[in-house]
C-alpha cells in the first residue's frame, strides 16, 4: 500500500498546466463517491477573465491567498481580496475579472472533477488549438462537463455591490457562527446545508500549545489548511511532522492523529469536517449556559459518540486545562 503525503507544500504538486487564463497546480485529487477534495492553485495573470457561466453540479470553493480578483456571482460584482472565500453553487452564474499578476486562489471542488476539465482545455491546445474559435465546438465540449457560457451578458459593467450581497462570497473577517472552548476559537464559515448536506468548513484559532487528539478511526480522511502559524502533526504510521502557514494537511481515513499548536494565533481551515461539529458545539453552547453540572466526563464522551466525533482529547501546556476520554 502506498503511503500518502501527509503535509503537502506549495513544492508538492501532481500536476500542472497552462490554458488560455493561467496556471494550474493540482496537490490532491478529488476521492470519493461524492468527489470531494480536490485541491488545486490557480494563477492568473491581469486583466484576464473567466466568461460567465454556470455549471449544472459540484460546488466550487476559492479561497483568495494573494492578490484580488473582480468576482460576479448571481449577477452582482465585488472586489475579492486576500482571505475571502467563495462559494458557487450549482447553476450559479459567476464570472471573474484578474486585477493583478500573480493573482492566486485555491479551489477545493466537490462532485466537480475540475481540474480534469483543465486538462482537456490543454488537450485541445496543444491538439487541435483552431477548436477553441469554433463556437459549436466549444458548446459541445462544456455540456459534456455541465456548463454553459454566456459570454453576451456583459456582466463586468454592473455596479460594484457590498460584498455580502453575493451569493456564498465570505469576507476574510466574516462568518455563520463562533464558538469558543478554552484554548481555542472554532469558526463555522460554511454550514452543512450549504454544501449539499455532505460537510462543515471551519476555520479554528488556537493558542500555543494546544493539542487535539482524533483518537478514533473514522471512515472519513481530514483535510486543513495552515493559514497562519504553524502546527506539529502526528500520524499513526508515520513520523511526526510539522506544517507551516499555506501548507497542506491531508489525513487518511482510519487513522488516528494528533496536531499540536507550535504558535499563538495559529489558524486552521478545516476543509472536510464531515461529522455533525455545528450541532454539537450549539448543544454544549447551550448546555454550559443552562446546565453547566452536566459538563462532565461521561457528558462529553456520550455527546461525541452522538455526533460521530472522533476526537478523544484536547489538551493543554502544563497547568491548563485539559479534557480526554
Amino acid at each position: 500500500m502506498n503511503n500518502p503525503k501527509i503535509v503537502i507544500t506549495k513544492q508538492d504538486g501532481i500536476d500542472q498546466l497552462v490554458d488560455p487564463v493561467g496556471e494550474g497546480v493540482l496537490y490532491l485529487e478529488p476521492t470519493g463517491i461524492h468527489q470531494i477534495n480536490e485541491v488545486s492553485d490557480f494563477i492568473t495573470h491581469k486583466d484576464d477573465k473567466v466568461k460567465y457561466h454556470i455549471h449544472d453540479h459540484g460546488y466550487e470553493l476559492f479561497v483568495m491567498t494573494k492578490g484580488s480578483v473582480e468576482a460576479i456571482l448571481g449577477g452582482k460584482r465585488c472586489v475579492a481580496n486576500v482571505g475571502d472565500m467563495m462559494l458557487i453553487k450549482p447553476y450559479t452564474p459567476h464570472a471573474f475579472r484578474y486585477r493583478e499578476d500573480g493573482t492566486v486562489w485555491q479551489e477545493l471542488i466537490q462532485q466537480l472533477s475540475l481540474f480534469e476539465n483543465e486538462r482537456s482545455i490543454a488537450r485541445i491546445l496543444i491538439n487541435c488549438p483552431d477548436k477553441l474559435d469554433d463556437p459549436e465546438f466549444m458548446r459541445l465540449y462544456q455540456s459534456r462537463d455541465g456548463r454553459i457560457d454566456y459570454p453576451e451578458i456583459p456582466v463586468m459593467d454592473t455596479d460594484l455591490v457590498n460584498p455580502a450581497e453575493l451569493p456564498g462570497f465570505m469576507c476574510k473577517e466574516d462568518y455563520y457562527k463562533q464558538f469558543c472552548i478554552p484554548g481555542i476559537t472554532c469558526t463555522l464559515k460554511y454550514p452543512r446545508w450549504e454544501l449539499d448536506g455532505i460537510k462543515e468548513i471551519w476555520e479554528f484559532a488556537a493558542e500555543e500549545g494546544v493539542s487535539v487528539n482524533w483518537g478514533n478511526q473514522y471512515h472519513d480522511s481530514e483535510l486543513f489548511v495552515v493559514r497562519k502559524g504553524s502546527v506539529k502533526v502526528e500520524v499513526q504510521g508515520f513520523e511526526p511532522l510539522t506544517a507551516y502557514a499555506e501548507d497542506i494537511i491531508h489525513i487518511p481515513n482510519y487513522t488516528t492523529h494528533r496536531i499540536t499548536s507550535l504558535e499563538s494565533g495559529t489558524v486552521l481551515h478545516d476543509f472536510n469536517c464531515r461529522h455533525n461539529l455545528f450541532l454539537l458545539m450549539e448543544e454544549l453552547s447551550i448546555n454550559k449556559r443552562e446546565n453547566p453540572g452536566i459538563l462532565n466526563g461521561d457528558y462529553f464522551k456520550d455527546l461525541l459518540r452522538r455526533f460521530d466525533c472522533p476526537i478523544t482529547e484536547i489538551s493543554y501546556p502544563a497547568g491548563g486545562f485539559s479534557f480526554s476520554i
